[in-house]
């Protein structure tokens, strides 16, 4: 959101809930949000983004912490146990 320039307040707005169901989505644990909701999301992301810049996909939103590899060398390990 930052680097579009879109504020929580801007966004809470446009999806018509409070900033802090938007701060709390952007938290490392992150709320359930239905189909719809993601929706709305990333349509309101978009329609705030600066012009010219690329469509923002779900997969922009969401941040892994482990890679791949990662995660099967963490699942093998476990299976092991």
């Amino acid at each position: 959101m930052d680097k579009h320039g879109i504020t929580t307040s801007a966004l809470a707005e446009s999806m018509g809930v409070s900033s802090n169901s938007i701060s709390n989505m952007r938290k490392s644990e992150m709320p359930r949000l239905n189909g719809e909701r993601l929706n709305q999301l990333i349509m309101c992301i978009n329609q705030m983004r600066k012009p010219g810049t690329r469509l923002i996909e779900l997969e922009d939103l969401i941040v892994l912490s482990y890679t791949t590899a990662e995660m099967k060398t963490s699942t093998h390990q476990q299976s092991r146990k």
